[in-house]
């Protein structure tokens, strides 16, 4: 009864409605017999049901329509069905698509059925234009063609077939590139094969990149192998990995022995645990240099430089480390030292036969020719009262003033070869005439000293060379520093004499290369040279702007002195 209160258009799905009207209006205007179609009805409760319809015309004698004769076939399970596979065909379809390597479906005569993205974008051809196509024809090179054979006939014969080769293949616009293949045949319910898939990668890049793996691991071989210099791959325990020929041959060993040993087997300076830790600071750091020892098979040390730096390989660290040995050079080095050393001294004695030949001539100077020359002046000046005669008292005036002069100037030239007060009275009297004389009375400079009155016997050679020293620092305070005051400190620190000489000039940068040029900085290397061989040193103090203060210490005549106090 509810059936036959309504018509099919209502029970009909909107979408199918239009097209079953036409076939309607068709039967009516007799341009068919009968239709059929698949169409939705909707459900009394609403939801809808596939069906398959068939409609015929029922006319009377007259060709007059007179009722629609319509048989329905539930197909809704079928539909259905159809609906969930179509779903998966199109999931299928896409994953294939959006699979990275290339998706390729072969008929047994290897023209292609089924064409991926990921095919078109390795080998440049749509799947419309692969279609039908063979791999001969598309993207096979000429020389590799006589595989295809061989292969379609181990796929048909049911076999796996993957293989790769440099070159293998050739893109559409005919560049040549290097897949890797993996083929497998696709079989019926009867075992036999109807179908072939194939997957493919470009792989050219890894080739390229393997080539030149190869390339760069034969020229670091040639270069390890062929260094001047010991190369060891050590690990993270001291083991030695890896080392070239010359790592052997510089310690005596054959390659068999040497990969045996470990760091600790050939170092000398570092005992195990030391060589443990610094294993473990480098790992920090990442890189460091330094120089040690190395013995030999036979016993030998050789002095090495060695450059490690931290290194992963294969996810393990090591240390690629450079030995460069310098053994020669060191001997050369040290030969070279010794003759230095020997130029030192032989330098610092000629100072002191200088100073000492000085000290002889002041002292002629002072002992015969000036009192010669004081008493041909007291003569002169006997025979200048006894005689009246105008122009030879005129020419005996100009003698005596000749006379007063060249005593001046013998009396400047003994104080410049050789103090006479440091010999008679000591240095610190010296140094205080220094002072008075030479930097107050003819430089205008305010001077001071201050000595702590201890007793400071000295040797003759270093009381000499303290004095010519403090004579050169007054006279770079005086000159090239410009200096409106100095002053001179005279100490006794134990078993030492110590002179400070600070001045208020403009001072100077030690460490500045600058500083090394000027005629200055000679005077304070031959001042620290002189000393250095006396068992003294010269330490300066100085910033621009702030003037400068240089410390002189030298060893005293200490069993002499001590000597003396026992004595008292």
């Amino acid at each position: 009864n509810e059936l036959l209160a309504t018509d099919f258009q209502t029970i009909t799905h909107p979408e199918d409605l239009d097209a079953d009207l036409v076939h309607v209006q068709q039967l009516l205007h007799g341009k068919t017999g009968s239709y059929q179609m698949e169409k939705r009805y909707v459900h009394k409760q609403g939801h809808l049901i596939w069906v398959l319809l068939s409609v015929s015309l029922v006319r009377d004698a007259e060709g007059t329509p007179i009722h629609f004769v319509s048989q329905i076939s539930d197909i809704n399970a079928r539909k259905l069905a159809e609906e969930r596979l179509q779903e998966t065909n199109q999931q299928l379809q896409t994953s294939i698509d959006q699979m990275p390597t290339a998706y390729i479906l072969w008929d047994r005569d290897f023209r292609v059925l089924e064409w991926n993205i990921a095919a078109k974008d390795i080998f440049g051809y749509t799947k419309a234009e692969t279609l039908g196509r063979t791999a001969a024809d598309l993207i096979v090179p000429e020389p590799v063609r006589y595989l295809v054979g061989d292969v379609l006939e181990r796929l048909r014969n049911g076999e796996a077939v993957d293989y790769s080769q440099k070159d293998n293949n050739v893109r559409k616009d005919g560049t040549l590139i290097s897949c890797r293949w993996y083929n497998r045949p696709l079989v019926d319910q009867d075992s036999k094969v109807f179908a072939i898939l194939s997957m493919a990668e470009d792989v050219t890049e890894k080739y390229a990149t393997e080539e030149a793996l190869k390339l760069s691991e034969k020229r670091y071989r040639a270069i390890f192998e062929q260094a001047a210099d010991s190369v060891l791959l050590v690990s993270c325990d001291g083991h030695l990995k890896d080392f070239n020929d010359y790592a052997c041959s510089n310690l005596g060993y054959t390659r068999e022995e040497f990969e045996t040993l470990t760091v600790s087997d050939i170092e000398v300076v570092e005992s195990p645990e030391n060589v443990k830790a610094h294993i473990e600071q480098i790992l920090l750091t990442g890189s460091d240099m330094f120089d040690t020892k190395h013995r030999t098979k036979s016993g030998d040390i050789r002095d090495v430089q060695v450059t490690t730096r931290v290194i992963e390989v294969e996810d393990e660290q090591l240390f690629v480390s450079i030995c460069r040995d310098f053994t020669e050079r060191k001997k050369a080095e040290n030969v070279l030292l010794a003759h230095q050393a020997k130029l030192k001294a032989l330098a610092s004695d000629l100072t002191l036969v200088e100073e000492r030949e000085k000290r002889v001539v002041a002292e002629q100077l002072h002992d015969q020719v000036g009192p010669t020359l004081a008493f041909a002046k007291r003569k002169l000046e006997s025979i200048q009262e006894a005689t009246d005669d105008q122009a030879m008292m005129t020419e005996l005036d100009s003698v005596s003033d000749m006379l007063t002069q060249t005593i001046s100037e013998i009396r400047s030239l003994t104080s410049e070869l050789s103090s006479p007060v440091l010999r008679d009275l000591g240095l610190e009297k010296a140094v205080a005439v220094l002072l008075r004389e030479q930097v107050e009375a003819k430089h205008g400079i305010k001077t001071k000293l201050v000595d702590d009155g201890q007793s400071k016997p000295l040797e003759d050679d270093i009381k000499s060379l303290l004095f010519r020293s403090v004579r050169e620092l007054l006279v770079n305070a005086i000159k090239p520093a410009q200096a409106t005051e100095i002053q001179v400190r005279i100490n006794r620190i134990e078993d030492q004499i110590q002179i400070m000489v600070n001045d208020d000039g403009v001072g100077f940068n030690p460490t500045a290369p600058s500083s090394f040029k000027s005629k200055a900085s000679f005077g304070f290397f031959s001042i620290r040279e002189r000393l250095d061989q006396m068992g003294g040193m010269l330490e300066l103090n100085s910033v621009p702007g702030c003037g400068c203060t240089a410390i002189i210490v030298a060893p005293l005549k200490v069993l002499e002195d001590r000597q003396q106090e026992v004595v008292k």
